[in-house]
């Protein structure tokens, strides 16, 4: 398959187009390593507070915080769900340039309404982990026992 000087042009501009959603990419990455690695620390949090028998008088009260912790799971979760959405609408928005280059088409509108489409999931994971930045601290976190 041959390409004229015109879709190597293209082609070329493309590839221009995508570098900034390739860096998107990698932060989406990063993004959902801390997420997950934040899942796992709450779900070990949770067995610990769920081993907790109700008669050991000195700890019991730490079970009061398992509502907490099980609101902080869902919240990580729906950021979870948004940065993997992310990542999956960056791919698109790489892949769509890449197609639309090879058909010789326009692809800087589906380009922009994806990269736009992608910041705001991107942005919707980030509010939802100032949540859970806000709610994951509390008097359970730096007390050393009950009162």
């Amino acid at each position: 398959m041959a390409f004229d000087a015109d879709t190597l042009d293209h082609l070329t501009q493309v590839i221009s187009h995508v570098i900034a959603p390739s860096f998107l990419l990698g932060a989406v990455i990063g993004l959902v390593t801390l997420v997950f690695g934040r899942m796992a620390a709450v779900v070990d949090r949770l067995r610990e507070l769920n081993a907790i028998p109700e008669t050991d008088s000195p700890r019991a009260w730490l079970r009061e915080d398992l509502p907490r912790q099980r609101h902080i799971l869902r919240l990580l979760r729906l950021a979870a769900v948004l940065t993997l959405a992310t990542g999956v609408v960056t791919a698109l928005l790489i892949m769509t340039g890449f197609v639309m280059a090879i058909f010789d088409h326009d692809h800087a509108h589906g380009m922009a309404v994806l990269f736009i489409l992608a910041m705001a999931l991107f942005i919707a994971s980030f509010t939802v982990l100032a949540v859970v930045a806000i709610t994951s601290v509390s008097e359970f976190d730096h007390h050393h026992g009950g009162e």
